[in-house]
């Protein structure tokens, strides 16, 4: 009698729960008219980007003054592939952002699907290909590729490092440089510089 009424109660409970997911989600779900965004708020969200885009631009602007005038690196490559770039100045210090795949894995929670990453799932790409569409061809001899990137056809001949880096990001082996590894180490890759994949 007891075990019949709990499972009669876990029973209810179940009903329950899938009626308020359902009608919560029915709640939030939007027509594609809703979800279209409107002149005003178009307007709107361009105005921020302007604005944000003139801060950026001033404070980029004085902190280069004061780099210059203190001698500090405006922009630093580093043989490890990291490039770090000052960004403005905050209470006298300079702020620079520096590339790190490491970092930005940790930062999306990339690093939590790896292999003993501690979600359990140990992934890392084996067996998918991944496209980039970028400015120009990745250099396909990088040590972080091990002969998994292939250049498209598209007739790129110029080697380009911001395709070479958004590759490496996406998947670098870290064999040579646990900070340079890839959000997925495992994958081919087909870059193209046309949107034909």
């Amino acid at each position: 009698m007891c075990q019949q009424n709990f499972t009669s109660r876990q029973r209810s409970l179940t009903i329950i729960a899938l009626f308020l997911a359902l009608l919560t989600t029915a709640g939030f779900a939007q027509t594609p008219q809703q979800q279209e965004m409107s002149a005003a708020q178009r307007a709107q969200l361009l105005q921020l980007a302007r604005e944000q885009d003139e801060k950026w631009r001033t404070e980029r602007a004085a902190a280069e003054v004061l780099a210059r005038r203190f001698n500090l690196p405006i922009r630093q490559e580093f043989p490890n592939g990291r490039t770090m770039e000052l960004q403005r100045f905050e209470n006298g210090l300079p702020i620079y952002h520096v590339t790190d795949n490491l970092n930005a894995a940790g930062t999306i929670s990339t690093n939590r699907v790896w292999f003993s990453g501690g979600a359990g799932l140990s992934l890392n790409g084996n067996g998918q290909t991944l496209g980039i569409w970028d400015a120009g061809a990745i250099r396909t001899t990088h040590q972080e590729f091990g002969g998994r990137v292939t250049q498209q056809s598209d007739g790129a001949t110029a080697l380009n490092s911001h395709a070479t880096h958004v590759g490496g990001t996406m998947v670098a082996a870290g064999a040579f440089q646990a900070q340079a590894r890839g959000m997925a180490s495992g994958p081919s890759c087909k870059p193209t510089t046309r949107t034909v994949m």
